[in-house]
């Protein structure tokens, strides 16, 4: 048990009020000072849960469904410590993410009535870490736009390399205060989800200091924040949209109230859509309004809200001001685009999906949804889409990215590497050439692309590039990816 918690006696006092009974209140506590147990989601871009269940029975670990996430599971090992599950290969390999169970729920509920044919354009306001926009991702399979928002500059870059991870390619990352949306691209979106920033109440069970600085007072604040928030994302979506609210919290100051002055101020174009069917259970936690109040104690997770609405009409935003930006990309030009298109399908065996736009920007070669022509004049995006090339004075050079995100449909010049590989190329060392690849440079082709290069699979997903020098793979993984804890851990036993 954490009995590290802090939990004070004004929120206590403050949290009895809000719970119906004097028993539900002693579970909530007693939960709130135990463990959190350890959940993943196996990451569907990447590898198949059949193919993932292998994988976790021969390391011993024991794969319990949670029910609301078909991908997702609590996790427990009958072999091995589970407490550097970030460094493990597969986790490095973005084969699954280190994922809170609850969380899952948003991105369930939000595509739960969508199909990747109709979710087109979907809106993640506040999405760093990434761990909901990766999952939203993996239930579009790719298609169509997903804008991926952060306010926090600091973290913008987590977003980014967590997407690369998971072999996220139809993402567009954009770096403002989600209240701008609204304003901005009213009327555009056919989804939102809205993970607010709140007080953190459910999170204590990871957090034993989520409490620390809790008071009555900071809960308004925040709600003022989040009303500001859910109105802006309300404002975006387009007529027949569906918006997802969310918090980590578990007042309903927070909650049930930003919702009913949500519907009271678009009473006349809004409508709750229940969430008492989205999972076999739901019941235990559903409220008289159709929303999902998760206390700790009923699914042995965190604490969790979330609300979902649909917007019956167009909605004006009361400052209305149609941001423009000066969009940093030209298209590839045909002839160009052909060419590149060309080497890729000589070298590795494929063709990129043919959803996606091929636009130069400065030196560097992008690739993104066609979804994004709708928007890219009317809004400032930090990145799109997956660069996948840049142009040298003696020709192009694909990307680390270009082999994340589509090495897994290259059917020749591969190198299969396994779990000791992984990890020798996450530490930035260069590794042997398995003894049943070739071990001879690959011929120079001809044409604009001049650096020969292997793609690693893993489980047959893409992980990077490597050169093959003397019968070695040269390491070319970017070095902010270089994982310095890893390297030190594996050094030191050599």
């Amino acid at each position: 048990m954490n009995h590290n918690s802090y939990i004070p006696e004004s929120y206590i006092h403050y949290l009895s009020s809000m719970i119906d009974s004097e028993d539900t209140l002693t579970k909530v506590l007693e939960i709130c000072r135990q463990p959190l147990r350890k959940s993943i989601r196996v990451n569907t871009l990447r590898i198949s849960v059949d193919e993932f269940r292998s994988i976790a029975d021969s390391l011993g670990w024991i794969l319990t469904p949670i029910p609301w996430c078909d991908d997702g599971f609590w996790l427990h090992s009958t072999k091995q410590d589970l407490d550097g599950l970030g460094n493990s290969p597969y986790h490095l390999a973005g084969l699954f993410y280190i994922q809170e169970a609850s969380s899952m729920l948003p991105p369930t509920a939000l595509l739960k009535a969508s199909d990747s044919s109709d979710a087109n354009t979907i809106l993640d306001v506040a999405s760093a870490p990434g761990s909901k926009s990766s999952q939203i991702a993996a239930l579009m399979m790719n298609n169509g736009m997903l804008v991926t928002n952060e306010y926090s500059s600091s973290r913008v870059k987590v977003l980014a390399a967590n997407l690369n991870r998971c072999g996220v390619y139809n993402a567009a990352i954009s770096h403002f205060d989600g209240d701008v949306f609204g304003e901005w691209l009213p009327n555009t979106f056919d989804y939102v989800l809205l993970d607010a920033p709140c007080s953190g109440e459910g999170s204590l069970r990871k957090d034993p200091d989520a409490l620390k600085n809790w008071s009555v007072e900071h809960i308004h604040n925040i709600a003022d924040v989040q009303y500001r928030l859910i109105q802006s994302a309300f404002n975006a979506l387009k007529p027949g949209g569906i918006l997802t609210y969310s918090t980590c919290t578990l007042n309903r100051v927070e909650n049930q109230g930003v919702c009913q002055t949500l519907q009271r101020d678009y009473h006349d174009v809004i409508e709750v859509q229940p969430l008492n069917t989205l999972f076999e259970g739901a019941e235990r936690c559903i409220t008289p309004e159709g929303y999902l109040h998760v206390l700790p104690h009923i699914y042995d997770s965190e604490g969790f809200f979330v609300a979902q609405f649909k917007k019956l009409d167009s909605t004006t935003h009361e400052n209305v001001n149609k941001k423009r930006s000066k969009f940093p990309f030209q298209p590839y030009s045909r002839k160009d685009t052909q060419l590149l298109n060309y080497e890729i399908e000589s070298r590795y065996g494929f063709t990129l999906p043919k959803n996606l736009m091929m636009y130069e920007r400065d030196s560097d070669i992008w690739v993104f949804p066609k979804q994004y022509l709708d928007v890219m004049e009317r809004f400032k995006f930090q990145r799109c889409g997956v660069k996948i090339a840049e142009k040298h004075r003696n020709g192009i050079r694909l990307t680390h990215e270009f082999a994340s995100s589509f090495g897994y449909l290259a059917t020749k010049n591969i190198v299969h590497i396994n779990e000791e590989h992984i990890i020798q190329l996450f530490s930035g060392l260069d590794i042997s050439l398995p003894t049943n690849e070739p071990a001879s440079p690959m011929k120079k082709p001809k044409g604009k692309v001049q650096t020969v290069e292997y793609i690693l699979l893993f489980y047959g997903t893409g992980v990077s590039l490597a050169k093959n020098v003397k019968g070695k793979l040269k390491n070319k993984l970017p070095r902010p990816l270089i994982n310095s804890q890893l390297r030190h851990n594996l050094t030191s036993l050599s």
